[in-house]
């Protein structure tokens, strides 16, 4: 939703241009550039276009005339980090209606539309008892969408962004009856520039437009953080401040009000490269504050 066009550049590179006006070049690193891109043209049906043939991708409104297939699954799950609840993504995958689960039961491999499924429940490292709506049950292994292979269960919880939870952190998953789409195109807003006030361990203090591990610098990239083995994406919109607390983690308050102490990761530890504040966009001699040198991060709302 932030992005406003994507230029195709390269077997696996491209220009993103965000809606702020800010241009980045990716490549690589996963299939999101360089594979198959569908278009479901209403006249045709799906089509699907190679990577080399697209010049620009142009993202807008979705028509109001469009009958999605299916709807985003959203529900809530509960772990040993507390309880999370949104729009869900199974094994970082399943995340539509119309997305199949798969796992042995005792009558053999079964298949079963992630609409169809009531709640997930844990039953050990190797196996899961799934509640259908219908009323059924069913005890399911073999796969690593009922055991401890599963590669993470996400939810995008409006509190936190989107927060990832591993199979040792997860109890139970409970899905809604209906879903959406999620919010339109529109929606989402050209974010702005962080900007704020930094203080260093000695007291003094730099305001200006802040580029925080030397690499984020607008209000929709994310930062990145582990707590009790749940791993936390949260936009930096969400952020009010940042205070180092250890080698190994930050405290992060939210603009909720809640504070949370993650750990882990380079944006939160001794391993960040450091932040820049320029006084403003035509500064070129910005203030350049190492990470261990830093007692607060304070972001402008």
């Amino acid at each position: 939703g932030d992005i406003d066009w994507i230029e195709v550049v390269g077997s696996e590179d491209a220009e993103v241009h965000m809606k702020t006006g800010s241009t980045f070049l990716v490549s690589g690193y996963s299939n999101d550039v360089g594979n198959e891109i569908t278009v479901k043209d209403p006249a045709m049906g799906p089509i699907e276009l190679a990577w080399r043939k697209i010049e620009k991708i142009e993202f807008m409104e979705t028509p109001s005339s469009v009958d999605p297939d299916a709807y985003r699954i959203r529900g809530k799950v509960i772990s040993d980090a507390g309880d999370f609840e949104g729009y869900i993504q199974w094994d970082k995958e399943e995340c539509l209606s119309s997305d199949k689960l798969d796992g042995d039961s005792e009558d053999g491999r079964v298949s079963v539309m992630m609409g169809a499924i009531k709640a997930i429940e844990r039953r050990s490292r190797n196996s899961s008892r799934v509640e259908l709506k219908d009323g059924r049950k069913l005890n399911l292994s073999g796969t690593n969408d009922v055991n401890g292979s599963i590669r993470g269960i996400m939810v995008e919880d409006k509190r936190y962004g989107r927060v990832t939870i591993p199979w040792v952190a997860f109890e139970r998953a409970e899905f809604y009856d209906k879903g959406d789409s999620g919010p339109g195109y529109k929606d989402y807003k050209p974010k702005g520039r962080l900007e704020g006030t930094v203080r260093s361990l000695d007291g003094d203090e730099f305001s200006g437009l802040i580029v925080f591990d030397l690499d984020e610098s607008e209000d929709w990239e994310i930062l990145n953080g582990d707590r009790f083995d749940v791993e936390y994406d949260i936009p930096f919109e969400l952020i009010e401040s940042v205070r180092p607390r250890s080698s190994n983690s930050s405290t992060v308050v939210l603009r909720s009000g809640e504070d949370i102490r993650l750990e882990d990761s380079q944006d939160i530890s001794d391993r960040n490269d450091g932040v820049l504040i320029f006084k403003d966009k035509d500064d070129d001699d910005p203030v350049m504050l190492e990470w261990d040198d830093i007692e607060e991060l304070k972001f402008k709302k």
